[in-house]
């Protein structure tokens, strides 16, 4: 009985139910077009270190959500909705571990490799505090310095510098991605004494 409702059922049942047969027969009929496009972010995803398992083992989390945020008034079908929160999954963890990775060795790159670095130049971390310094936020400063100059061979994780600053996580995040690309600029100018 339950395989011969359409896909649109299935998701009332869904939601108004709380149907796990439908879940099931959902899940059943839409795992192929999950893999499919999982198949395709996957050697992306694996190449940032996150396991395959990480995305397969969301897939019948991300089918159930899918039907209960289904509009069916927006004339798409439940496949390509489906389609669509997956990919999503898979571009918001390749998006998320791409930031990680070079928010967390950015500093550490800019300093060994910065083209204007040159062996006179003593104390480089100290250049980069003063670029800091020329930043009006005083938060920023402040960021980076438990960000990448800590006492640890890891970066600070931003939620305990969420904590010390007294704002959440991704303000902190914020406030750092929008002033890196103004320090790199920075870093990589020949007329290091112009202020920002």
């Amino acid at each position: 009985m339950i395989k011969q409702l359409d896909d649109n059922t299935l998701v009332d049942r869904i939601k108004n139910e709380n149907c796990a047969e439908a879940l099931t027969e959902l899940i059943s009929r839409h795992s192929p077009i999950c893999f499919s496009v999982i198949k395709k972010y996957l050697p992306k995803i694996t190449s940032l270190g996150i396991p395959a398992s990480d995305v397969y083992d969301e897939k019948d989390y991300i089918i159930w959500r899918a039907a209960m945020n289904f509009n069916p008034d927006k004339k798409s079908k439940i496949s390509t909705w489906i389609s669509n929160q997956v990919r999503y999954k898979c571009l918001n963890l390749i998006s998320h571990r791409r930031e990680f990775a070079i928010d967390s060795d950015a500093m550490d790159y800019l300093i060994d490799n910065s083209p204007n670095t040159d062996t006179k130049e003593k104390n480089f971390k100290n250049y980069i505090i003063n670029v800091l310094n020329q930043i009006n936020d005083p938060r920023i400063k402040k960021i980076y310095k438990l960000r990448y100059f800590n006492d640890s061979d890891k970066p600070c994780p931003w939620s305990q510098i969420g904590k010390k600053l007294k704002i959440s996580a991704q303000t902190a995040i914020n406030l750092h991605n929008k002033h890196k690309t103004l320090i790199k600029n920075k870093l990589k100018s020949k007329n290091r004494s112009d202020f920002i």
